[in-house]
């Protein structure tokens, strides 16, 4: 059975729902407590819609949810 990288999951989840899906970039990187960090970047016209209210909300919480189920420590940085 083929797992899905955290990546692919935000990658997934974020084209899903931008005007521009191929202006989408993940930068991944370590945070401070050595969890990893996922930092998406969107088009300028998409950034209110995503990176901000329930929307962004109900992302985190989806990424929290994949994380916990696959045992990952790693965190969502939503920026425009």
């Amino acid at each position: 059975m083929a797992t899905t990288s955290p990546h692919e999951f935000i990658l997934f989840m974020v084209r899903s729902l931008a005007g521009q899906p191929d202006a989408i970039s993940i930068k991944e990187s370590q945070d401070d407590r050595g969890r990893a960090l996922f930092q998406v970047s969107v088009d300028a016209a998409d950034r209110a819609a995503i990176c901000e209210g329930d929307l962004a909300d109900a992302l985190h919480t989806a990424f929290s949810a994949f994380t916990y189920k696959h045992r990952i420590r790693a965190s969502l940085d939503l920026r425009g």
